[in-house]
């Protein structure tokens, strides 16, 4: 059904948002979307970030409550998963008074805050399957910008105002406009996403998307993105034209020709090294980095102990009820005087320390039925298995990341996902979960 159909089915809640053309909508989900992609610029000025925020938060909550009787339509049990979110941050909020400062308590709250907006946005301005791709279309410009963002640097040094630069075998690393560097691994669930808008541009800018991995110097970006970048082309073959190729080719030379730069290519093999794959002059690189399996590793064990050792010492009251706060999620929540353990980088030992076990069970049933919903439309129609791969992807790199579901970048994707699982399926795959999309492999 149109959102056109639900607004004469439901005539008598007219509001002024029900009368805005498809293009207006699209264009306030698209200033929410970028609003909340672009947080970086907070650091040039975080009273007008805020305040510009604030703006945007404050509107799509307006437009929400004049529309949210098509909302409840179009949105489906989204809109439920979203109070019930609230619920969860309620959880950490309660079981951090007393454990951390009351600066501790507004960073670590509006942090999980933060992407709430984007969510509502999605309820509010998503009303077919046609709105859907055109945000899906964002998410690709969104990442290949990103990426452009970290290969400038190569060029004109660190960017002032970006997260901090990093070493990785003596290499500098520059950090993306997305935040900090785990953030760029995101980008693998990005092409898997885009397989039902497949065109040469959307194909000539997921190629750049993944150029900027390879540049991150991110085992995870590199690894995720290589998958996910190769499903997409998989997938999308039989209607890529000539034009595509054509664009591909030439980024591949271009790659090619960068990479006969020695510098540039004694930083691809240094990761490379971490995968155990030698290369010419491996030999000559100082490579001090862990290998993939042994970061793997710690990220299952040693971490996620620490994390819950320091937990346990504290003796805290509420654990393993409700957990120890947002201190135990160290700085990805809260200032350094607040941080109680360190950085589990493991997203599910992450709830448990914070949001204790009564918080873990309520996030472990948001995965597993997300899981269950998208596999039946993808049951229902193989042309929409594309969602259901990009959230296992997802929820399986949470293993070894923490932040996934409230760093504002991961959290916009664990938003689509979650709203495609929970939103009726016509809404993003089409009438009666059967998408009206090219035609893929």
């Amino acid at each position: 059904m149109s959102h056109l159909a639900l607004e004469r089915d439901l005539g008598s809640d007219s509001s002024p948002l029900q009368t805005l053309s498809d293009r207006n909508r699209r264009i306030r989900l698209a200033i929410v979307f970028f609003v909340t992609g672009f947080h970086i610029f907070r650091n040039l000025s975080l009273s007008v970030y805020m305040m510009i925020f604030g703006l945007i938060a404050l509107m799509t909550m307006v437009d929400y409550l004049s529309s949210r009787s098509i909302s409840r339509r179009t949105a489906g049990h989204y809109v439920s998963i979203m109070t019930i979110w609230l619920f969860f941050i309620a959880i950490g909020f309660i079981s951090s008074i007393g454990q951390t400062s009351t600066a501790g308590l507004i960073t670590g709250t509006t942090r999980l805050l933060f992407w709430i907006p984007f969510g509502v946005a999605l309820m509010t301005y998503i009303r077919d399957q046609d709105d859907f791709h055109f945000l899906l279309k964002l998410l690709v410009v969104y990442w290949a910008i990103n990426s452009l963002s970290i290969l400038v640097q190569f060029a004109i040094g660190p960017i002032p105002f970006f997260a901090n630069e990093s070493l990785r075998a003596g290499f500098t690393r520059y950090a993306p406009l997305s935040g900090a560097l785990p953030t760029i691994s995101s980008f693998g669930m990005v092409p898997v996403l885009a397989v039902p808008i497949a065109s040469p541009l959307i194909s000539f800018l997921i190629v750049i998307g993944f150029i900027g991995s390879i540049a991150s110097l991110s085992k995870a970006a590199i690894a995720i993105g290589f998958l996910g970048t190769t499903y997409y082309f998989f997938r999308t073959i039989k209607s890529i034209n000539l034009l595509t190729w054509i664009s591909v080719a030439i980024l591949g030379v271009l790659t090619w020709a960068l990479l006969q730069i020695q510098d540039i290519w004694n930083r691809l093999a240094a990761v490379l090294l971490s995968f155990g794959i030698e290369t010419e002059g491996s030999s000559t690189i100082q490579n001090w980095d862990v290998s993939v399996e042994r970061g793997a590793l710690e990220r299952i064990t040693t971490l996620p102990e620490g994390t819950l050792k320091s937990l346990y010492e504290a003796n805290v009251d509420l654990f393993p009820l409700l957990g120890g706060g947002y201190g135990y999620a160290s700085t990805a929540l809260v200032p350094n005087n607040d941080s109680l353990a360190v950085m589990a980088h493991n997203q599910y030992v992450e709830v448990w320390a914070v949001f204790g076990v009564f918080g873990m069970l309520v996030f472990g049933i948001i995965v597993l039925l997300t899981l269950i919903n998208l596999t039946r439309i993808a049951v229902a129609d193989s042309k929409s298995v594309h969602m259901l791969l990009a959230a296992i992807i997802f929820f399986i790199s949470a293993i070894f990341a923490n932040g996934t579901i409230y760093q504002p970048v991961h959290a916009t994707i664990f938003a689509i996902i979650l709203f495609a699982a929970f939103a009726p399926p016509e809404t993003c795959f089409g009438v009666n979960g059967r998408t009206s999309t090219i035609e893929v492999s």
